[in-house]
């Protein structure tokens, strides 16, 4: 998200997802780089190699299917840019992970991506195929401090590229248009005591392999978790980057010097079997001369998005959840990815677009599998045509997610 404020660009308040969305115990790191417990995906089978080395290896397998009551001209679902389509039942995705300790505090963390999920992250970054190296990188770990340089996933967002980690059946709105996916750079994390740590980031720019131009997009974050808890926290996150051509079909010219600023904020806090996540981010980002319309000049387009998500656990295998999220976007510069919009308000200044989501479900887990089921409601205040013709607002739709980690 999957993931913009600072001087020109993107302010970002963001929640980690879920500590006790899968009710493990041992603490962890999570995809989003807060602590929290090992979540479903962890990893499972550790092995010793002659060499010394200790080998941990993890994986991920999930899968979907959705109905809507619109039907599309591309059979797409609303407001659901990353799903396969409609009435379509989809391999989400397929993960094999492998973090080796090489002992004096340096490890190696490897994932490999595969399915729909692989198709979403290869499609921000230019690429195709539904085969994707998610995270390649190198750490270094202290008493207080970790080094982490190579390819990475976001550190923003509830939700993950990992689906089997996520607390619902769909993917979110914040996810599909807000949140980036990953970056290639490096990452500094302090602890300056067991309530609070600080990040800095250098990296590409959000979603980028490769690197497009002279500049970096920089970010810092300071994060609070109460005594050290891996079920409480909140993380404040801002970064400034010049690098926008993030969007593979989407890109855009004149990348150099076009600053984006998002601010985030991002967390989670655990009542007994109640969790509650939630993200919120302001993004600001600058557009050369005819890019939001062809008469328009070079201008700064603007956006934001709040959301939150709950889960309530209901003995040892079930639970309920919901799910509420929005999305101003001035100038379709974020909703642009959804193909019923792009053509008529993407990238189009002072579109003024508003998208709302809501969903509620529940969900069955044993062991490491799980099965969720999910009503959902998507709007959009602007008009836009279904594959009869007919003016519509909204999409209702319905979700069976199945998987497992292992």
């Amino acid at each position: 998200m999957r993931n913009r404020y600072m001087a020109a660009g993107v302010l970002v308040i963001g929640l980690t997802p879920g500590a006790l969305a899968y009710g493990e115990e041992e603490p962890t790191i999570t995809e989003r780089g807060l602590p929290t417990t090992q979540l479903a995906a962890g990893a499972t089978e550790t092995s010793t190699t002659d060499a010394g080395l200790t080998v941990k290896w993890r994986g991920s397998v999930w899968a979907s299917g959705t109905t809507q009551q619109r039907r599309m001209t591309d059979n797409s679902l609303l407001l659901r840019a990353t799903d396969a389509g409609e009435d379509a039942l989809s391999l989400d995705g397929v993960t094999l992970g492998m973090d080796v300790d090489l002992a004096k505090g340096w490890s190696i963390k490897t994932t490999i991506i595969g399915g729909q999920a692989a198709r979403i992250l290869n499609q921000t970054n230019g690429e195709a195929g539904a085969v994707a190296i998610s995270e390649a990188q190198v750490s270094w770990s202290g008493d207080k401090d970790k080094l982490s340089f190579g390819r990475m996933s976001t550190y923003l967002g509830m939700e993950f590229l990992d689906g089997s980690q996520d607390i619902t059946a769909s993917r979110g709105i914040l996810f599909t248009y807000i949140d980036p996916y990953g970056q290639i750079g490096g990452n500094w994390h302090h602890e300056w005591s067991k309530d609070w740590s600080t990040d800095v980031w250098v990296f590409n720019g959000e979603d980028r392999i490769v690197d497009n131009n002279r500049a970096k997009t920089v970010g810092l974050g300071v994060a609070f978790a109460p005594g050290g808890a891996t079920d409480k926290y909140i993380s404040l996150q801002a970064y400034r980057g010049a690098e926008q051509d993030s969007r593979g079909t989407f890109a855009l010219a004149g990348a150099e010097d076009r600053q984006r600023l998002r601010l985030a904020v991002m967390g989670q806090w655990a009542w007994g079997d109640l969790t509650v996540q939630g993200e919120g981010h302001l993004g600001q980002e600058d557009f050369a001369a005819g890019v939001l319309g062809s008469a328009t000049p070079a201008q700064t387009a603007h956006w934001a998005a709040a959301g939150a998500i709950a889960r309530y656990g209901i003995g040892e295998w079930f639970g309920v959840f919901a799910r509420g999220e929005g999305i101003y976007d001035e100038s379709g510069v974020r909703l642009v990815l959804d193909s019923n919009i792009a053509n008529l308000w993407g990238l189009r200044a002072q579109a003024r677009l508003h998208a709302m989501s809501y969903a509620v479900g529940g969900d069955l887990r044993v062991g490491k599998g799980f099965v969720r089921l999910e009503g959902r409601e998507d709007l959009i205040d602007h008009a836009i045509a279904d594959a009869a013709g007919r003016s519509i607002r909204n999409g209702a739709s319905a979700t069976v997610c199945v998987g497992a980690s292992f």
